[in-house]
């Protein structure tokens, strides 16, 4: 039969050791989530994206098209796997690749898509420029 004291004995042992996959550590039981590193995350991402070229490409996709809902969900699917690939992979890329070459190569890049879509817009906007004289 199981006794109460035999239930405590067990309790107590799981106690002195750390089950960092459920959250379990010595000092008791802190949930299945790093919510302090999760709100850290929310607050500077979003921070970061207001303003930023997805939302301003968001913002021109739906009045462009006038159907806000496919608009939403497609950048929401596409910032979750961007998210998914950054998250994971960030961690395995670092180990052979330095991180100033990244970031160089991150800038290198936002500059390219900011010549992109300078070329894009440049011409409607010196057409509606004129078009105004």
């Amino acid at each position: 039969m199981f006794s109460l004291g035999t239930s405590n004995r067990w309790l107590e042992r799981r106690k002195r050791h750390s089950f960092p996959l459920c959250g379990i550590t010595r000092g008791g039981c802190r949930g299945i989530m790093n919510w302090k590193l999760f709100w850290l995350a929310f607050c500077m991402l979003f921070i970061a994206e207001l303003g930023d070229k997805t939302q301003l490409t968001v913002f021109t996709l739906a009045t462009q098209h006038k159907d806000p809902l496919p608009v939403f969900l497609g950048a929401s699917l596409a910032l979750v796997v961007v998210t998914l690939l950054g998250s994971f992979l960030g961690g395995v890329i670092t180990r052979y690749i330095p991180t100033y070459y990244l970031r160089l190569l991150a800038g290198l890049l936002f500059v390219g898509i900011g010549i992109f879509i300078l070329r894009e817009a440049l011409p409607q906007v010196w057409h509606v420029i004129i078009m105004r004289k």
